[in-house]
């Protein structure tokens, strides 16, 4: 399951409600840097945040299976990663990169969260 945000007013809204997702609920430092793509960015009506709610376990393959994107040619940008800090004693590491779809020129921002053993076995490969 995943979130798309495409304007300031769908974070704040998500903001909002999220004291009531319960086990869902999103760090507060996610919210703030979807907030921030979202300011610094001029977005197109192609382009968007989606920010994952559940931990992926690889990222690329599970991005595209999760968005149905196939049809599409992507290309990642490796200038925009992003390491996002969450509190410590959380099972899960949050981070993010761009892509950009090559027949739209959409570019989306992704969020998304892994469990730290899926991280580490990433690395080891």
């Amino acid at each position: 399951m995943y979130l798309k945000l495409t304007n300031e007013s769908e974070v704040r809204l998500l903001r909002q409600i999220n004291c009531l997702l319960g086990k869902k609920k999103l760090p507060n430092d996610v919210l703030g840097t979807a907030r921030r793509i979202i300011e610094k960015e001029k977005f197109t009506v192609h382009d968007c945040v989606v920010i994952f709610m559940n931990p992926i376990k690889n990222d690329t393959i599970g991005i595209c299976d999760e968005l149905r994107i196939y049809p599409y040619t992507i290309e990642t940008d490796e200038d925009y990663t992003m390491d996002i800090k969450v509190p410590k004693g959380t099972e899960l590491e949050w981070s993010g990169y761009m892509i950009r779809i090559k027949e739209t020129g959409g570019r989306i921002y992704l969020i998304y969260p892994m469990r730290k053993q899926d991280v580490k076995k990433r690395v080891g490969l």
